[in-house]
């Protein structure tokens, strides 16, 4: 989630402009009023809850990256905390033992 978009930073170049702004051609886009499907409609639910989630995201990482002490250091209590736990946890999944029939 973070290496391929600072290699596509990195190593994809845009493409040269050729000519000035004056030769370009002005775009358009003409808005339609449509009905939006049920598809649509999630789509654009969903997308504005995931672009939500990737900002907290990124605001995390920065935090994170910008007081690399305090990150390890509360790794390092979550850690042993889990440790403190195992305790309390079973040593399997399985089942109780099937009683033997004599």
């Amino acid at each position: 989630m973070t290496v391929v978009p600072l290699f596509c930073a990195r190593f994809i170049k845009a493409p040269a402009h050729h000519g000035t702004p004056a030769s370009e051609q002005p775009v358009s886009v003409d808005r339609v009023r449509r009905k939006w499907s049920l598809a649509d409609r999630f789509n654009i639910w969903f997308n504005a809850r995931f672009e939500g989630f990737l900002k907290l995201y990124d605001r995390l990482v920065g935090l994170a990256l910008r007081r690399p002490v305090v990150t390890l250091v509360s790794f390092g209590v979550l850690f042993l905390l889990s440790l403190a736990i195992f305790p309390l946890l079973g040593l399997s999944f399985s089942r109780a033992p099937m009683p033997v029939s004599s």
